[in-house]
Order: structure tokens, then C-alpha cells, then sequence
């Protein structure tokens, strides 16, 4: 079985417990029949890729009721990109990235994920839709930066451990910076990962 298979068998049996799915560069079409690996795999599991491919397109047929979040990459070395597309769940959303996956994280957790972010110093700003709300508490700091204006802070929050002002976002950048209006940055020990 390949991991979207599993997932979407597992959000079928513990539906009450899976709020969503998100696969990243994960073959959902063939299962492991679209990746780089697939005959050497075949030969050591004695699969026939055909017929366990139309297994996989018979399970994930069934669909799911959570939202899917399906992150590729047409660069990605192992899986094909059009194994990676749901086409199984209508309310799935495909996100191509171009080369590279960005994920934000602290203490083990996800805290946004983004096929959009947009680099300013250094800094990924992430869509504010794309951060994981749980984790940020609004801050009383703010800065003033000469050609981007006034930030506000978040503190982040991870399983009981504040990370003080770790966000920042200009509610209202000047003209200058206004590619990162509706946007949130990170620093002070959280990791971008690619």
C-alpha cells in the first residue's frame, strides 16, 4: 500500500479523528508503479506494478470526505509529478511548487505550509492563509522599519512553549514592501525547510 492509500483508509476509519490530509510528493495514481525506484521495487516485493497500480486506482476511487492537500514538484527526482495530482477527491487541492517544497516548522510541529512564499531579506512571508492559527498568540511589540513600515508580532506557541514575537507581518507595508502585504515571517529558532 502506498501512504495516500493508507491515509485515505485511515481518514475512512477514524474519520472523527482526521481533520485533513496533505501528502507531499506522494504518488497517489499507481502507488509505487510512478516512481523512480518502482522496478527495483517490483523485483524485491515480487509485485506486478500493473496490477497493483489498478489495486491503488480501485481503493482510491472510494474518495474521502476530508479536505486533501496535494503538494508536487515537476523537479521531484522520485515520484513522477502526474502521480502526485488527486484526482480521487473533488475537494482536493493540487499545489505545484516550483523545485522545492517549503514548510515551516517549530518543536516538531508544521506550522505553515506554502507553495508561495516571498523572500525580503532573507525572510520567507508566507500567505497569513497558509499559518496554522492554533500556534500564534498576538503580541504587544511592534518595530518600525524605514522602507517597510510598521510590524506587528505574533508569539508562537507549540505545545505549551512561547516562542516571544518568533512572527512578524506588516498590516500595512509601505509602497516599497507591499509584496508582503498579508503575509507573515518567522525567525528566532523557527526553520524554513525546503
Amino acid at each position: 500500500m502506498n501512504c495516500f492509500t493508507e491515509s485515505a483508509r485511515s481518514s475512512r476509519l477514524f474519520e472523527p479523528y482526521v481533520r485533513e490530509i496533505i501528502t507531499l510528493g506522494t504518488p497517489i495514481i499507481g502507488g509505487p508503479k510512478y516512481t523512480s525506484v518502482a522496478n527495483r521495487f517490483a523485483k524485491i516485493a515480487k509485485l506486478d506494478l500493473d496490477e497493483f497500480e489498478q489495486e491503488v486506482h480501485e481503493r482510491n476511487s472510494i474518495g474521502i470526505k476530508q479536505p486533501v492537500t496535494s503538494i508536487y514538484s515537476k523537479a521531484d527526482g522520485v515520484v513522477g509529478w502526474k502521480a502526485s495530482i488527486d484526482i480521487y477527491n473533488k475537494q482536493a487541492r493540487n499545489m505545484r511548487v516550483n523545485s522545492s517544497h517549503f514548510r515551516l516548522g517549530a518543536n516538531g510541529e508544521v506550522i505553515a505550509t506554502s507553495d508561495d512564499t516571498v523572500v525580503v531579506e532573507g525572510n520567507h512571508y508566507f500567505p497569513r492563509s497558509s499559518v496554522n492559527d492554533s500556534f500564534l498568540k498576538p503580541s504587544s511589540r511592534t518595530s518600525v522599519c524605514p522602507w517597510k513600515g510598521t510590524a506587528s508580532y505574533y508569539t508562537l506557541s507549540v505545545d505549551d512553549n512561547d516562542n516571544p514575537d518568533a512572527a512578524w507581518y506588516y498590516e500595512r507595508p509601505k509602497d516599497a514592501a507591499k509584496q508582503i502585504a498579508g503575509r507573515v515571517a518567522f525567525w528566532n529558532g523557527v526553520q524554513v525547510v525546503e
